[in-house]
């Protein structure tokens, strides 16, 4: 698990201490981006496979993990991709579309990602290198590495939670039942 420096004793009074887990927890740090704080957990732990996942994408399902881990044993990486439905724009400069672009190739990327240890820790450990970024691990294996993930149909009720709007869509999807 990888948390904010500063949530270290809240994790501990509120989660660790409150709760007896049947396997020990492995705590990480995270850092300034996103790529730190995955690069701080997969460096702390030594399984074979890692999973990579949001804490506020509550919603996946245990059939989901289970297929993108199945997809990555055969594949080395994995994540879970919804096709993109609606009609995508790319625009200039001054906000004028330009040109439309295939939606038939294009996927909207959720988590958990799943990978290869080793192929995550030298993707993460190259990109820190070259002082590279990205907005997701995926992205930084196929950059890195040139492993493209292997796409397993996402779920819809995997929402990402990072708006006052998507907390009540959160809230709307559990009151009807729709996500646990």
């Amino acid at each position: 698990m990888v948390i904010h420096p500063e949530d270290r004793s809240l994790l501990q009074s509120k989660i660790l201490d409150a709760f007896s887990f049947d396997k020990k927890i492995q705590v990480a740090l995270g850092g300034k981006h996103r790529q730190d704080s995955a690069r701080s957990g997969v460096r702390a732990i030594r399984s074979k496979w890692v999973a990579v996942h949001d804490g506020v994408r509550p919603f996946f399902s245990l059939k989901l993990l289970t297929a993108v881990f199945e997809a990555t044993r055969a594949h080395r990486a994995a994540i879970p991709a919804l096709p993109v439905q609606e009609t995508i724009k790319s625009v200039n400069e001054e906000s004028f579309a330009h040109r439309e672009v295939d939606r038939e190739a294009i996927y909207l990327a959720q988590t958990p990602q799943c990978f290869e240890r080793e192929l995550l820790v030298h993707s993460l450990e190259k990109a820190h290198q070259e002082q590279r970024y990205f907005t997701d691990e995926a992205g930084a294996v196929l950059a890195m590495s040139g492993v493209g993930a292997k796409i397993v149909l996402g779920e819809k009720q995997n929402i990402k939670i990072t708006t006052p709007w998507d907390l009540k869509l959160a809230e709307a999807l559990l009151e009807k039942g729709l996500a646990t």
